[in-house]
Order: C-alpha cells, then structure tokens, then sequence
C-alpha cells in the first residue's frame, strides 16, 4: 500500500495541485456570483454548490488511481510491465491538459461571469441551465470536455510509448479510459441518470 501511494505523491502532485487550485478558484467565483443574493435559500444552494465540488474533486482523484492501476494490471498482463510510479509520473504530467482547461475556464468566467440568479430561478432549473448555457466558461467547460479528455489519453500514450510497446500502451490506455467511463455509467444510473 506504501508503494503505491508514494508511486502517486511525486509526480502527480504539480498538475493535480494546479487543477484543484483552478477548480477551487472556479467554484468560489461561480457560487459566489450565481448565490450572492441574501436568502436563506441561498445558504444551502451555496453549501450544496461547494459539497458538489470537494465530490468532483474526489472521485477525479480515485478515477486517476482506478484509471493507473487498470494501465498498470493490462501492461502486465500484455507482458509489457511498467513500474506503477513511472505510470503515475506519465498519467501526472499529462494532467497538465485538465488543469489547462480548467484554468481557461477560470479566465473565461472572470472576462464573463454570470448574473446573480434569482430566489424564484431556484424553483424551476430549466431557466438557470438556460442562464448557465449563455455563459462562455460554462459552454467551454461543456464543449471542450471530450477533446480535453482525447487529448490527456493521447499525451499517456505518448508518455507510455517511450517504456513499452506503443501497441500494448495503446491497448492498456483504451482499457483504463474503458474501466473509467464504466465506472462513470454506473455512478450515474446510481445517481438517478446524473451525468457525470
């Protein structure tokens, strides 16, 4: 068990860092802005908002772990061991495109934050979602997802072919990113159909 958390501390640690400042950053200047009319109501939409946010945060950091480890078992299986921290330093540094995409969003939200929704907007979601659509850090945030997502499996392939057989990287990348978005299926038909 040491092993594996000392193979994760190093080299993960500056972009993981990065992104939860960003991410943190994001959610202060969103909750703050969206919630900043003095109501009760607004309380607990405020608190709900940042307990969301420690949520992401925390299962990004079990999905990395989750997606690693998978890379590590398929490469192993494919005969093509690597060690589990040069997994962890390649699939850290190329978590420097999320924490890019994050940080762009935080830029974009501050040159356009959005308006202070009101207490009657709390009941009926459709015209907050549509609010939130017309903000262009969250229409980024929407629509640059799976490129970013494409782009962090295409720099752990890039850092992993440089250890093992592009082919058998190829392979065990596809079979991390599959066990994950399995995983993101399932929480999601828990969750009541949430996307996640």
């Amino acid at each position: 068990m040491r092993c594996i958390v000392a193979a994760f501390q190093r080299p993960v640690a500056p972009a993981l860092g990065t992104w939860l400042v960003g991410l943190a950053a994001f959610s202060v200047v969103s909750v703050e802005r969206l919630f900043s009319a003095p109501h009760a109501a607004f309380v607990y939409a405020r608190l709900s908002a940042y307990i969301a946010t420690v949520t992401v945060a925390a299962l990004t950091v079990a999905l990395i772990g989750v997606f690693g480890l998978a890379c590590g078992v398929m490469l192993r299986w494919l005969d093509d061991p690597i060690s589990p921290r040069r997994i962890a330093a390649c699939a850290g540094r190329s978590f420097w495109t999320v924490a890019a995409y994050t940080w762009i969003a935080l830029a974009l939200l501050v040159v356009d934050p959005p308006s202070a929704i009101a207490v009657a907007d709390l009941w009926t979601p459709e015209s907050v979602q549509s609010q939130m659509r017309g903000v262009l850090a969250y229409r980024w945030l929407s629509d640059m997802r799976v490129a970013v997502l494409a782009a962090y499996l295409i720099a752990v392939v890039v850092l992993l072919q440089r250890h093992a057989r592009l082919v058998n990287v190829a392979i065990a990348v596809g079979f991390g990113a599959g066990l994950v978005a399995a995983l993101l299926t399932a929480l999601g038909v828990l969750g009541g159909g949430r996307d996640f």
